[in-house]
C-alpha cells in the first residue's frame, strides 16, 4: 500500500510515480519541507506531474507553496521547471501573483518585491523564506558590484541599516564598511555560481514525456 511507502520507494517507482493515489503523500511531504525549511525538487516535480496526469487533483495552496521554494532556490532555474511541468488548467487557477514575484526578483525589482501584498500572503508560514531571498540578493549585488552604498544595500534586504542582522550579513560574506559604502568581496559571486545548479530540459522532460 502507497501510505506505507517512503517517498524514495514512490519516486523509485514507475507505477507509484504516476498513481493518483501518491499525490496526497507528496502533498504532505512538500506541507513538510515549508516547516521544516527543507527541499525536495523531485518531490515538488513528481507533483506537478501528477497534477498534470489528473489537472482535477490540484491543490491551488500546495502549488504555490511548490513555487515559493522555487524562488528561495534561485538563481536555479527551479521556478522555470515548475512551470514547464505545472499544466496548463492550472494557469485559471490564479498563480500570476507568484509569477509576477518571480518577474521582480529576475528584474532586480528588490524594492517593490518586499513591499508587495502578494509577496506577504503567499510566503506566509513558509520558513526561512525572507532569508532565503535575502540570500539571492545577496550573491547578486555580489556578482555585480565592487561597492554599494549601506543605505541602498539595506534597502535592497528590506532591513534597517543599522540593524544587527544587517552586521551579521556583512560580517558572514566578508564584506567591510568603509564610511557610507559596503565594500563588496567576490565570495558572494562566487557562491552564486556554486548554487546556481540549473535544471536541464532533460531533467524536466522525464515529467512531461510521462503526462
Amino acid at each position: 500500500l502507497l501510505f506505507n511507502m517512503s517517498i524514495h520507494d514512490i519516486l523509485s517507482s514507475p507505477v507509484s510515480r504516476f498513481s493518483k493515489d501518491s499525490i496526497n503523500i507528496l502533498e504532505d511531504n512538500i506541507n513538510q519541507q515549508v516547516k521544516e525549511n527543507s527541499y525536495n525538487r523531485e518531490v515538488n516535480l513528481a507533483l506537478f506531474a501528477l497534477y498534470r496526469l489528473y489537472p482535477e487533483t490540484i491543490n491551488t495552496d500546495v502549488v504555490n507553496k511548490v513555487l515559493c521554494k522555487a524562488l528561495m532556490n534561485l538563481p536555479s532555474s527551479d521556478f522555470t521547471a515548475c512551470l514547464h511541468v505545472l499544466p496548463i488548467a492550472a494557469s485559471d487557477k490564479g498563480f500570476f501573483a507568484i509569477m509576477r514575484l518571480h518577474e521582480l526578483l529576475e528584474t532586480a525589482s528588490f524594492k517593490d518585491f518586499w513591499a508587495s501584498t502578494d509577496k506577504e500572503k503567499l510566503s506566509a508560514g513558509v520558513t526561512g523564506f525572507d532569508d532565503a531571498i535575502r540570500n539571492f540578493i545577496i550573491t547578486l549585488i555580489g556578482s555585480t558590484h565592487k561597492t554599494i552604498p549601506m543605505t541602498l544595500f539595506a534597502a535592497e534586504l528590506n532591513l534597517p541599516a543599522s540593524s544587527p542582522d544587517m552586521e551579521s550579513i556583512i560580517s558572514q560574506y566578508k564584506w567591510t564598511i568603509s564610511g557610507d559604502k559596503v565594500i563588496v568581496s567576490n565570495s558572494a559571486s562566487r557562491q552564486s555560481k556554486q548554487n546556481s545548479d540549473k535544471v536541464s530540459f532533460a531533467q524536466i522532460s522525464k515529467y512531461i514525456r510521462a503526462c
